[in-house]
């Protein structure tokens, strides 16, 4: 093996021992944009969002159907769950009421909340639909995320 193929083993473990020491991500939001149902229109309307920098904790499960979970930082409840790990290129999906993607290579993430729009209605029948307009407001929302390393 040549000093460079040797240089590139080494160098291939070291990045393999530090992505794995990566147990948790601490994530936080920068932006939100969406839609707000306005009743004395009748109508959706776009809509910004104050996140207030909303944090949240991606962890790995130790529930071993699912890989990772998402959690707002101090709560117990998981937003998301993802069933896989991260794949070959550092994406990692999630759902549950909730979307949450990441990516592991650039810390950034997207969060979306699809409800409130497509299965809602102003019209009262409850058969078909799971929220009354205006109830719930479907938004995305991006940010950052930081590794957080295990104590020994």
């Amino acid at each position: 093996m040549t000093k460079m193929g040797v240089t590139a083993v080494l160098l291939c473990c070291l990045l393999t021992t530090l992505a794995s020491a990566d147990d948790s991500y601490l994530c936080v939001s920068d932006m939100s944009t969406g839609f707000r149902y306005n009743k004395a229109l009748d109508k959706w309307e776009i809509a910004n969002f104050i996140t207030d920098e909303e944090k949240y904790v991606v962890s790995r499960s130790i529930d071993k159907n699912i890989a990772w979970e998402v959690k707002r930082i101090e709560e117990s409840s998981k937003l998301a769950f993802c069933k896989k790990d991260f794949d070959e290129y550092g994406f990692l999906y999630c759902e549950s009421n909730i979307i949450f993607k990441m990516n592991k290579l650039n810390l950034r993430f997207l969060k979306i909340n699809p409800n409130g729009y497509y299965n809602s209605s102003s019209k009262n029948n409850q058969d078909i639909v799971l929220y009354k307009d205006g109830s719930s407001k479907p938004y995305i929302e991006i940010g950052r995320c930081s590794p957080v390393k295990k104590s020994h």
